[in-house]
């Protein structure tokens, strides 16, 4: 029998009509693979239902204005210093941070404003439910004078985990993300930093597809948390992902060279825009001379969007998932349109 394994995380809300801040509690929960020889990394000796860990992050000082409305932070031309904390407890208490601006990633600094960029950084924190202050410092990769673009700030859970093929083949529960929204007003046109290293490449081909009384049973085939249908594409999105043509769920071999070709596939809400980016190690992968890739949703339609992967580059043990970051989730207030991550997988090279 699987046992049902929960993570607790938490965020503040900032609600702007009030000014005040509020915990929300959102459960990620995740059923233990079954796993032939291996450990899982999220198994409960005792209980059917074990809560691990929870995280929280937030804003250190909150960004509002003389009515205690919430307001954009801004974006003059200089770097942006963002005072942020995050706190956890249990097994939740190795995390990283990504950020995106109007869905495109961007790297940053952390506390140093003479260190290199990078677009995540792990942290590892010590004690339970003690808050770890520290400082986000970017300066925008994308954004002209006069716009207000949304601005995602969001954890994800253990990256440092990874798969041997030995005593784990599966990520279990890990990788989970938890964002935060905010958004980000420019008196200056955004700039790139001269330090982007991708090494990992890959092309791209986008297309539209119906959606068919056989997509949705893939698509319930592949969510235990609900029932889908088309009404709730209103106030949800939804994605399926291929390797080489197969579902997968924890790990696929691959060659040396040659290349993989994954298809990803993205609907909900008519109108929404997202922004999707590739990562491998958790670094993105470079898709002509940029990071990511747009989409918007049309009703009764399936965003597709097929990649192939130049395997030149990549190590034998490669963490492998898409982040789809939501572009104008504020025009469609009565929906939860929020990051969406593919299950992360494990690309490896050599014997199981």
């Amino acid at each position: 029998m699987k046992k049902l394994l929960v993570i607790t995380v938490y965020i503040f809300l900032f609600i702007a009509s009030t000014g005040c801040s509020h915990n929300a509690e959102l459960p990620v929960e995740a059923n233990e693979p079954e796993m032939e020889n291996t450990v899982n990394p999220f198994q409960s000796n005792d209980e059917d239902i074990g809560i691990m860990g929870s995280i929280s992050h937030g804003p250190s000082i909150l960004n509002v204005d003389e009515n205690n409305h919430r307001v954009p932070w801004v974006y003059d031309g200089k770097e942006i210093y963002i005072e942020y904390r995050v706190k956890a407890s249990g097994k939740a208490k190795n995390m990283g941070f990504f950020i995106f601006v109007d869905g495109i990633p961007q790297p940053y600094k952390v506390d140093d404003t003479k260190a290199p960029y990078e677009y995540m950084h792990t942290f590892e924190l010590k004690e339970d439910d003690v808050d770890l202050p520290f400082t986000f410092i970017f300066s925008p990769v994308t954004g002209k004078q006069g716009e207000t673009l949304d601005l995602t700030i969001t954890s994800i859970y253990n990256p440092r985990f990874m798969p041997d093929m030995n005593e784990t083949s599966s990520y279990g529960g890990y990788h989970g993300l938890l964002p935060a929204f905010y958004q980000l007003s420019f008196e200056a046109d955004g700039k790139a930093p001269d330090d982007q290293s991708r090494e990992v490449k890959g092309t791209i081909n986008l297309s539209k597809e119906p959606v068919t009384n056989k997509f949705m049973e893939i698509l319930n085939n592949n969510n235990f948390m609900q029932d889908i249908d088309m009404d709730v594409f209103n106030s949800q999105i939804f994605s399926l992902i291929y390797y080489d043509g197969s579902s997968i769920m924890d790990h696929y071999k691959i060659n040396d060279d040659g290349t993989l070709h994954v298809t990803y596939k993205l609907c909900g809400h008519g109108g929404l825009e997202y922004t999707t980016t590739f990562y491998i190690n958790h670094q993105p992968i470079s898709i002509g001379e940029g990071t990511s890739i747009d989409t918007t949703i049309e009703k009764g339609s399936v965003s597709v969007i097929e990649l192939d992967i130049n395997l030149d580059n990549l190590e034998d043990f490669n963490t492998f998932y898409a982040i789809s970051a939501p572009k104008n989730a504020r025009d469609f207030p009565d929906g939860i349109f929020e990051a969406e991550k593919t299950q992360s997988i494990l690309l490896y090279k050599k014997g199981e």
